[in-house]
């Protein structure tokens, strides 16, 4: 028996509403299949091509990617999955379909320590950032990447996404570098479209670069002033960091999906909390950002 899995699933396309079939990975085994992992860090997994009309689309379904030399198991969750508790029963579900694959001695403690991350673009961006870890002769490969998927998008939320999705590889001085390149390359071929194009995301990174920093230091002081907190505070604090870090409204939603309702009154409170303080010693911007951050779970 197969620790990948996949299964044929029944598709309405968006674009004509006729019916087809499409293939489904539900479980990746990253030393059985290296190739669907090509595929993943591509963006090309449970990618679904409509035979009436050629429209393509992502199928939106949970995905557990297993890496036993890692001892790591992931789950892309869909951001559409409602609450924890369907979320658990997903997860759930997958994870014995990968243990019955399983002898007994391969059945490891590690396999119940699950990370879920927000969708194929969540797990893509991780798998990108160990392979940084692991190789840094590629780093300049996938920065390139990651610049020419910026400068492709055509809207303000999809520039946000695409830099939150690659916030690793663009929010440092090799992007900054490449687009440089890519500037000085336009000019040579009197391209000014992508002239523009590439002096205007080199302008937005900086910008948002130093944001982030401030931003990043501002909300670290706020927060030592809320001390001591309890011990409910204490355990959604990686998941208020999370939120405090964000860059796209995506990243919010996936720090808060893992909690239960009752740490999410918590965070809420925190959030609360810390935003009194940003008032209180007039610290508008991360004032600003945190009201917005306490609005985003009721939209």
């Amino acid at each position: 028996m197969t620790r990948s899995h996949n299964q044929t699933a029944d598709l309405n396309c968006p674009s004509c509403g006729q019916p087809f079939s499409a293939e489904v990975w539900l479980i990746v085994d990253r030393q059985e299949r290296p190739d669907l992992v090509g595929l993943i860090l591509d963006g090309e997994l449970n990618v679904a091509r409509c035979p009436h009309c050629g429209a393509e689309g992502g199928i939106n379904h949970p995905l557990l990617f297993h890496d036993g030399q890692r001892q790591q198991v992931l789950v892309a969750m869909p951001l559409t999955v409602q609450g924890p508790e369907a979320a658990r029963e997903l997860v759930g579900e997958l994870l014995t379909r990968l243990l019955e694959a399983m002898t007994e001695a391969e059945r490891q403690p590690y396999l119940g320590e699950i990370e879920m991350v927000p969708e194929l673009d969540g797990l893509r961006s991780l798998l990108i950032e160990q392979a940084l870890a692991e190789d840094a002769n590629v780093e300049d490969q996938l920065v390139a990447l990651a610049v020419q998927d910026l400068l492709n998008v055509g809207n303000e939320p999809e520039f946000q996404r695409v830099i939150a999705e690659h916030r690793a590889l663009l929010l440092n001085d090799r992007a900054q570098e490449a687009l440089d390149q890519i500037f000085k390359s336009a000019r040579r071929a009197q391209d000014r479209d992508l002239q523009r194009r590439a002096q205007e995301a080199k302008a937005v990174l900086s910008q948002l670069r130093t944001n982030v920093i401030n931003r990043r230091m501002t909300l670290n002081a706020l927060l030592d002033n809320l001390a001591p907190l309890s011990d409910e505070e204490i355990a959604v604090l990686p998941q208020l960091k999370q939120m405090l870090e964000a860059i796209d409204p995506q990243e919010v939603y996936t720090a808060r999906i893992s909690l239960s309702p009752e740490q999410r009154e918590v965070i809420d409170q925190l959030i609360n909390r810390l935003a009194e303080h940003a008032g209180q010693e007039r610290q508008i911007e991360a004032l600003t950002f945190l009201r917005n951050l306490a609005l985003l779970p009721q939209q």
